[in-house]
């Protein structure tokens, strides 16, 4: 059964309901009990409930149900009940070879492990931006979003969530991959061919052609500097998106006009291209994220490996390999389950 209720509705008070039913009334041995929560305060909090229930379950009428409390008071203590990670241990540590692991195994502390993550992440950063590591490359050219934080320390939070998730093995599916560059030369020459029409004979001076005008400023900063430089795509994956940014000013409207842009220039077809601009740099915005968090994932698998030959060399786990390493062993083993 699946329960799911808000706080103060009588979850526990279900839960605990029916392991002493179990108990009491079927004739289960509380050693056979398995109760996980999140926090050692709920699990406490079903240890004493329990407790209570047994003790007025000693009171009842039937001679079996008295025996069967009577009993189950007295090793309450073998019941499996307390946090997941604390159920988890326990279990490991019954049977460490059948798991792999080293029988005196340490729980590392969130704290401790993800002091060890770092040290495998700065380790591996330096050797991979020398050797070569597009998508770690590409990450740190991105301007931060939230705050004024490096792009080192946004890197290490992403990694924590990579690590995080580290038990989902299913590849992700590149959005861009080899198309990435020439989609990019694609839209450069499309703000460029919009950017020209900023100075057509007669389209004024009103948001539409202050918006275009925009566009060819923009481009021939990028022409002045690919004149001394080659084409740099992780800027432009960066700089393109944020020709959107005038979007919300101004140029979308085109109020007031009538069905001419400018002399001989029909308005209509000047508003397709500008619409179409706007969603080819709104597609690459999504799609060059999706594809570097792909591409990303893909080469903080490395340092993971770093990280876990860390914790195999101390004998220690984290919270998640526990999970891991008790599903491993409960599918594995048929006298674990």
């Amino acid at each position: 059964f699946v329960v799911e209720a808000a706080a103060g509705t009588g979850k526990t008070t279900a839960l605990v309901a029916r392991i002493a039913g179990l108990v009491c009334d079927a004739g289960v041995d509380i050693a056979h009990v398995v109760a996980a929560s999140f926090t050692e305060r709920a699990s406490g909090e079903i240890v004493l409930r329990l407790r209570a229930e047994l003790e007025r379950r000693r009171a009842g009428s039937s001679p079996a149900e008295r025996r069967r409390a009577e009993a189950a008071i007295q090793h309450l203590e073998e019941a499996r009940i307390g946090t997941l990670h604390g159920v988890a241990t326990a279990l490991l540590r019954e049977r460490p070879i059948e798991a792999g692991l080293e029988p005196d195994f340490v729980v590392l502390g969130e704290p401790e492990a993800r002091a060890l993550r770092a040290r495998a992440l700065r380790e591996w950063l330096g050797v991979a931006l020398r050797r070569g590591a597009p998508g770690v490359a590409r990450f740190l050219r991105r301007p931060a979003k939230w705050g004024d934080d490096d792009p080192v320390t946004r890197l290490e939070g992403v990694f924590e969530r990579v690590a995080e998730h580290r038990d989902l093995r299913t590849p992700w599916t590149r959005a861009l991959g080899r198309d990435r560059e020439r989609d990019i030369d694609v839209l450069v020459g499309e703000v460029g061919a919009l950017g020209a029409l900023a100075a057509a004979p007669g389209a004024g001076d009103d948001a539409l052609p202050r918006l275009f005008r925009t566009f060819e400023h923009w481009h021939a900063q990028l022409a002045l500097r690919e004149a001394h430089a080659p084409r740099d795509h992780d800027a432009l994956e960066v700089e393109l998106p944020r020709l959107l940014g005038n979007a919300k000013d101004y140029g979308w409207k085109a109020k007031g006009r009538g069905k001419s842009y400018a002399d001989g220039v029909p308005l209509a077809g000047v508003l397709a291209r500008r619409d179409a601009l706007r969603a080819h740099l709104s597609a690459l915005e999504s799609d060059a994220s999706a594809d570097l968090a792909s591409l990303v994932r893909e080469e903080l698998a490395e340092p993971l490996a770093t990280y876990d030959a860390l914790k195999t060399s101390a004998g220690a786990l984290d919270f998640l390999d526990i999970g891991m390493r008790l599903l491993a062993l409960l599918e594995t083993s048929a006298d674990a389950r």
